[in-house]
């Protein structure tokens, strides 16, 4: 990690975070089709939740305290990243209108500095 936006984590910490699908371009499911692109190394920002007492998964009648898994993570696999690929720059641009024709990070990064600022 080269820079924090925004929270507690300096720059050089390792940050565990919690995806909601593998990172497969071949595996998709719904509201995934933007993370499922990641891959180890990535270049990118990235805006996960920190994970609090209240942050549970419920299904089947069990229930999972996500931080007992990882610190922080993404709500779904759409909206919360911003990164790069071989094909260019990744991100939900319908979410994001105001910055859909965005083709480098350093656009996404004037965005989002303005928008927490």
């Amino acid at each position: 990690m080269k820079k924090v936006y925004r929270g507690n984590i300096r720059p050089g910490d390792a940050l565990f975070v919690l995806l909601p699908c593998p990172m497969d371009k071949d595996y998709q499911w719904e509201d995934t089709d933007i993370i499922s692109q990641l891959q180890v190394g990535s270049t990118g920002i990235f805006t996960p939740v920190e994970y609090d007492e209240g942050s549970i998964w419920e299904q089947n009648g069990a229930t999972l305290a996500l931080k007992d898994v990882a610190e922080y993570g993404f709500p779904d696999g759409r909206r919360y990243v911003f990164f790069e690929t071989e094909r260019g720059l990744v991100f939900a641009r319908e979410a994001y209108e105001s910055i859909s024709d965005a083709t480098t990070l350093q656009e996404v990064e004037e965005y989002v500095l303005k928008m927490i600022n």
